[in-house]
């Protein structure tokens, strides 16, 4: 509602200046469509790699008396710390993306780029074209609210993204069909049959 508000304002009062503060918003939406699908793939290979180093350490301590029997510890050991290693460099590869993502988007494209624009265009309008001096603060000051907005929805897809990511290996967890024990695979597609029903 604030952002209808706002961009209605600045249209109103110069279509000029509103076209020059809105023409960043497809190219951050392009920008932050990629990198929330990047992040989506990411969180998943995350939450993968924390499921292995889980997986690996559960299946130690269930036989840790056959692995110290069998003098296994510094295996056990090695094959855990590959494990999560691997965890600790997708995580460490998701907070530079993280970073260099907000570096680009908020202070480079979003406040340089749109602040230069806006100044440029608007001390032309100035002088060509007897654009009020207020009119041009005003929209240095709405430009600042409107960036803030979208960011805001902007991030907010990135975290649903990432959260989905995330959610995906709980979510084939839920999906897969366990068999019973014990039963053959006849049994296990009629009790399999019975359950779709």
């Amino acid at each position: 509602m604030r952002i209808t508000g706002i961009v209605t304002y600045m249209v109103l009062r110069s279509p000029a200046l509103a076209g020059t503060a809105c023409v960043i918003i497809p190219v951050v939406a392009f920008v932050n469509k990629r990198y929330g699908d990047w992040l989506h793939k990411n969180a998943a290979l995350v939450q993968t790699a924390l499921a292995a180093s889980n997986e690996v350490a559960n299946e130690t301590i269930t036989v840790a008396r056959t692995v110290v029997a069998y003098a296994g510890e510094d295996k056990a050991a090695r094959a855990y710390e590959d494990k999560i290693e691997a965890h600790y460099e997708l995580n460490v590869k998701q907070v530079i993306a993280q970073g260099a993502y907000y570096m680009f988007v908020s202070t480079f494209l979003v406040n340089t780029v749109v602040q230069s624009l806006l100044l440029a265009v608007g001390c032309y309008l100035i002088s060509a074209h007897g654009l009020q001096v207020e009119v041009l603060l005003a929209f240095m000051l709405y430009q600042g609210q409107l960036q803030e907005y979208t960011l805001q929805i902007f991030q907010s897809y990135t975290s649903l993204l990432k959260s989905s990511g995330a959610g995906q290996k709980v979510f084939e967890m839920m999906d897969r069909t366990i068999r019973s024990p014990g039963v053959g695979s006849e049994e296990n597609e009629r009790l399999e049959k019975a359950a779709l029903r």
